[in-house]
Formats: structure tokens, C-alpha cells, sequence
């Protein structure tokens, strides 16, 4: 949802301050050390901001793509996060979230515009 907020938002709505303080959010309602989910949440938020003119002129399939190689940069934060703590070695498993979510882009961007477009026709009618 980061990712779409960001790339869809004006930037004085959504930018690397909502990253951070979901990251926040998520530290504390997980219970993870201070500041970890904050880290790349922001990291996402950043690449996102600065990619956000290309990533809204892809096409579905490029978009997605590109949301799958931005969710695996953030598996290997992930990775770079809890090396600092203990030495991990993944599993298969832990990188499925990048393509679970490359995979479930195209349905929710259809979905959200959808929405939008409902909002829209509701508020003008």
C-alpha cells in the first residue's frame, strides 16, 4: 500500500515520513527492534520518490516488474538488517513475499482505480 501511495499521492501527502512512521508503527506493534521496519520502510519510500515519473508511465506488466524488483530490494534489507543481529541464511520462503506481491500488483491497482472511479462518479453525481 506504501508503494502506491507513494507513487500515486502528490508528494505533500505521502512521502519518506510516512514510511517511517509506518515503520515505527510496525516496530512497535510487532514488537521488532526499534527502527527496523522504519529502515526500509523509508528505503522503499525513497526509491519510489525518486523512480515515481517512470514507475505511473509503465505499462501493468512493467509496473509490476518494477514493484517486484522493489520488493526484493527490500527482502535484501531485510537480509542486511538481521545480519547486524544474527547470521541468517534464507530460505526459499523468505523471499516469496517479492513475488507474491509482483504477482498481486496488476489486481491491486485495478482494484484501487476502480475505487477511485466510483469515489469520483459519487461525489460529481
Amino acid at each position: 500500500m506504501l508503494v502506491i501511495w507513494l507513487a500515486r499521492e502528490p508528494a505533500d501527502r505521502c512521502s519518506l515520513g510516512c514510511g517511517r512512521l509506518l515503520g515505527l508503527a510496525a516496530d512497535v506493534l510487532l514488537g521488532t527492534w526499534f527502527g527496523a521496519h522504519a529502515c526500509r520502510l523509508v528505503v522503499i519510500a525513497f526509491i519510489v520518490r525518486r523512480f515515481r515519473a517512470r514507475l505511473r508511465f509503465f505499462i501493468l506488466w512493467q509496473q509490476s516488474l518494477a514493484v517486484g524488483a522493489l520488493l526484493l530490494n527490500d527482502r535484501i534489507v531485510i537480509l542486511m538488517l538481521r545480519s547486524f543481529s544474527t547470521p541468517t541464511s534464507p530460505d526459499v520462503l523468505f523471499w516469496l513475499p517479492a513475488l507474491v506481491g509482483m504477482l498481486l500488483w496488476p489486481l491491486l491497482v485495478i482494484a484501487l482505480d476502480d475505487l477511485r472511479q466510483r469515489l469520483r462518479a459519487r461525489g460529481a453525481g
